[in-house]
């Protein structure tokens, strides 16, 4: 069990140090072909979806 606690602290010490802003990735992430459907919030359009609209209703 140690090991796997291990490998999650390094895991999570790298995401840190490629997350920070003066790190210069070389290639992209390869996500740019992806396309994810909206199906979160089925009641409402894609385009009133925003994180400041979420707050004012508590999300429903």
């Amino acid at each position: 069990m140690a090991r796997l606690a291990e490998r999650k602290a390094d895991y999570l010490q790298h995401l840190q140090h490629a997350a920070r802003p003066d790190v210069v990735h070389l290639r992209p992430a390869g996500l740019a072909g992806v396309r994810l459907r909206h199906r979160a919030l089925p009641q409402r359009d894609l385009v009133d979806v925003r994180p400041e609209h979420l707050a004012e209703d508590g999300g429903t």
